[in-house]
C-alpha cells in the first residue's frame, strides 16, 4: 500500500479479467442500470449483486481493507462491518460523472455509518481524456483512472473529493463503503 495522507493507494491489485468481467457486465444488454442526472452528478449505475462477481471481488476488497484498517490499529473493523455495498458507475463522454465535491458521510440511516470509502478503477484513461479523483485537500493532483488501481480513504467531511475534468472516453469504476452495524437502541 502506498499512501497520499490517509488515502490508501494499490495498483492493479485489481487483475485485468476481473476488470474487464465487471465492465462486460455493466454493458450487458440484459442487466438492469440506472441513468443519475441529479444537477452535479449524470452517469449511469448498478449495484453488484452477482454472486460469482462479489465472491472474485471480495477478497481483494477484504485483503486492501486488513492493509489499511491494521495501519490504524483498527483490526477489528471486519468484525464491526456490514455487508460492503458493491456499486459499479459508468461515466459516458457528455455526462458529468460526480463533478460535485462531496464526502461519504453525512445524515440518514444510510449514510451515517460509513466509516470508509473505496474505489477501484476498472479501465485506463489517459491524462488528457480527464475523469480523475480530486480529493482538493490531500492532493490537487487528483489520481488518474488506471486499470486495477484501488483508493480506501475516510468516509468523513475531511475528505471531500470529486471528478475531474468530464472525460472524452467511458469511465467504469466499481465503489462502495465499509460501514459499522447498526444496533437497535435498547431502552431501560
Amino acid at each position: 500500500m502506498d499512501k497520499v495522507g490517509d488515502i490508501g493507494i494499490w495498483e492493479k491489485v485489481v487483475p485485468d479479467d476481473l476488470c474487464d468481467d465487471l465492465i462486460a457486465f455493466f454493458d450487458n444488454d440484459m442487466v438492469d442500470s440506472k441513468k443519475r442526472d441529479e444537477g452535479s452528478v449524470t452517469d449511469s449505475y448498478m449495484f453488484l449483486y452477482d454472486q460469482p462477481l462479489r465472491k472474485k471481488f471480495a477478497p481483494i476488497l477484504r485483503d486492501c481493507g486488513d492493509e489499511y484498517f491494521g495501519f490504524y490499529g483498527h483490526d477489528t473493523w471486519r468484525k464491526q462491518c456490514q455487508a460492503v455495498t458493491m456499486k459499479i458507475q459508468k461515466t459516458s463522454p457528455g455526462e458529468k460523472g460526480y463533478r460535485g465535491l462531496h464526502w461519504e458521510q453525512g445524515e440518514g440511516i444510510l449514510n451515517a455509518p460509513r466509516f470508509g470509502a473505496w474505489m477501484a478503477y476498472l479501465n485506463d484513461l489517459p491524462y488528457e481524456a480527464g475523469g480523475r479523483t480530486i480529493f482538493p485537500l490531500q492532493s490537487r493532483l487528483g489520481f488518474r483512472p488506471e486499470k486495477g488501481r484501488m483508493l480506501i480513504w475516510p468516509a468523513a467531511y475531511t475528505h471531500p473529493h470529486h471528478a475531474y475534468p468530464e472525460v472524452t472516453v467511458n469511465k467504469y469504476i466499481i465503489t462502495g463503503w465499509f460501514e459499522y452495524r447498526v444496533s437497535e437502541a435498547t431502552s431501560s
